[in-house]
């Protein structure tokens, strides 16, 4: 392929590869991600920098993960938001944000039942497409439609910087360190050999038109230093729905307590808290949105230094 020799001969150049992961809480994303960048840096060649881009996600929530991998030292830190490659490990994900963002054509791995053919044409994709059927095949070997392991197989027939066994290598140690049961270390060996047969590849050159810009910058909308990041919000994903029945978050601040520190606008994942430009303080928070989108992930109650936030029972 030429686009694989491509960017593996950049690698060799000193240039880094870089890899952006979308998918729902719950689906293995981070794992995926973990146990690449172990694999590829086991032998001493490769160095990598893995990072999940998210919270306290409840599952059902989108969620995305980054991974920068470099012959040598790395020396760029900072999000990926042109990836060389993009990863979608939950295709549900790639109907409600555009996965492909800043990019004009690269390498995919998906997370489909559907051909690279469909795929690509269904989320208008240019370049190299690898399809697995993960989720069918985590229900075959793990007994549960988790696609992570397949994907990762995926992952490694479109990026071939290490051989399959020190692959298997690094998934087994993965899962040691997550003490998982012997039968289950086989299961994962057994699912990862079998998806490596069911990866679909196809080069696709698509239309012109097939292009995903980066969205213009709509400014930081009142937000202090510190949470001015796009992607920490995720208000379209209504993850109230993953809240625990019968629970909710209460805001009270009658005696107008709160000082000003920010650190319940930062640390909150969906990006719900509500504030006011406060001459003073900076910023005085007033609430949260509460009803529609907060999970109780209870981070605003753990960092907020006057405990403003509380944990209630519906109806008390």
């Amino acid at each position: 392929m030429v686009l694989q020799s491509g960017i593996l001969a950049r690698l060799e150049e000193g240039t880094t590869i870089d890899l952006r992961a979308d998918g729902k809480a719950g689906s293995g994303l981070v794992m995926i991600l973990q146990t690449f960048a172990d694999a590829v840096s086991r032998g001493g060649v490769y160095q990598s920098q893995e990072w999940p881009f998210f919270s306290s996600a409840r599952k059902g929530a989108n969620v995305r993960g980054f991974l920068r991998i470099g012959k040598g030292p790395i020396h760029v830190t900072c999000q990926i938001e042109r990836p060389d490659i993009a990863v979608l490990v939950t295709e549900r994900t790639g109907t409600e944000i555009d996965f492909a963002g800043g990019m004009s054509d690269g390498f995919y791995v998906i997370n489909t039942e559907r051909s690279p053919l469909e795929i690509a044409k269904s989320f208008q994709l240019r370049g190299e497409i690898f399809t697995v059927a993960g989720d069918r095949l985590g229900q075959e070997f793990l007994g549960r439609p988790i696609p992570n392991i397949s994907v990762l197989a995926a992952l490694q027939k479109a990026l071939p910087l290490i051989s399959v066994e020190q692959l298997l290598e690094a998934l087994t140690e993965t899962g040691r360190k997550r003490r998982l049961a012997d039968r289950y270390l086989l299961a994962n060996q057994s699912c990862f050999r079998s998806s490596l047969k069911e990866v679909r590849h196809a080069t696709v050159l698509g239309e012109e038109s097939w292009t995903h810009p980066l969205p213009a910058f709509a400014g930081y909308r009142g937000y202090p230093i510190g949470g001015q990041s796009r992607l920490r919000t995720s208000l379209t994903n209504q993850t109230a729905n993953y809240a625990p029945p019968g629970r909710r978050l209460v805001f009270s601040d009658p005696l107008d307590r709160c000082n000003g520190c920010s650190l319940c606008i930062f640390n909150c994942p969906e990006g719900i808290i509500e504030f006011e430009p406060h001459e003073k303080l900076g910023v005085r928070v007033t609430g949260a949105k509460s009803n529609q989108f907060c999970k109780l992930c209870r981070e605003c109650i753990e960092v907020c230094p006057v405990e403003l936030f509380s944990e209630m029972r519906e109806g008390a």
